[in-house]
């Protein structure tokens, strides 16, 4: 999946589980044994120092769904953000924040910073438990570093990204690596709170296996991206060129 993320498509990645089930070990890892998310960032810098015929330019973002309320795990004050659409850039997030990276040891310290900020709390199943399903999402932009046989001079805009010449082609893809909240028994979630975020987590997460299955099965009719704000998000990744 990462490798066609890096040649253009779309690519999503869940973790699914019961809550205590071990899905942001997963993700995140440890140091010692490294999750998805280490172990994605590694190979598309690998993948990139193999590659030194394209220019890449790499951004990176980090969201959680709370209550289905959107919030801004990189910058404090990005909260209740409002999901649009446009033709040029499809359904997107308003006013969240991305930033350049240049290296895997950015993108990690970012994500972690952004940790730090996620909603959890104590339930019946576990003591630390997620209460939202977070979302780190990686743009990749990415175009041949030479054009009719005239190498491209590598400048760099000062928002880090390269100066197209033109006629060149710009490829765009991102990468979702999602970890969602654990579904549970509302009865058995503990305090009143507590039953309605597992509420909205189960109500979600039956959203998103009824649009996956109307993907997968090629299922005629409405697909219901708009049910949920994860499905609604990840409506462009999860059709289409993905």
């Amino acid at each position: 999946m990462i490798d066609g993320v890096m040649k253009g498509y779309h690519g999503c990645i869940f973790a699914y589980g019961q809550t205590s089930s071990g899905k942001t070990h997963s993700i995140h890892g440890s140091p010692t044994q490294p999750g998805i998310v280490p172990q994605a960032v590694q190979y598309i810098f690998d993948y990139i120092e193999d590659h030194p015929n394209r220019e890449f330019v790499l951004r990176v973002s980090y969201l959680e769904i709370y209550n289905e309320i959107i919030n801004d795990l990189l910058n404090i004050s990005g909260t209740r953000l409002r999901i649009r659409e446009s033709r040029r850039k499809g359904v997107f997030v308003d006013g969240l924040k991305e930033e350049v990276v240049a290296s895997s040891q950015q993108v990690l310290a970012v994500i972690a910073a952004g940790e730090s900020h996620r909603h959890i709390g104590r339930t019946n199943y576990n003591a630390v438990s997620s209460r939202s399903h977070t979302l780190f999402r990686l743009v990749v932009e990415s175009c041949s570093s030479s054009t009719k046989g005239e190498k491209s001079s590598g400048e760099k805009s000062p928002k880090g990204k390269s100066k197209q010449k033109k006629g060149q082609r710009i490829l765009t893809s991102v990468l979702n690596i999602v970890d969602l909240a654990g579904s549970e028994n509302a009865v058995k979630a503990g305090s009143a709170s507590r039953v309605k975020e597992t509420g909205y987590i189960n109500k979600s997460l039956l959203t998103l296996g009824h649009v996956i299955f109307k993907l997968s099965e090629n299922a005629k009719g409405h697909v219901p991206y708009r049910n949920s704000k994860l499905t609604h998000i990840l409506q462009n990744s999860l059709s289409g060129r993905a």
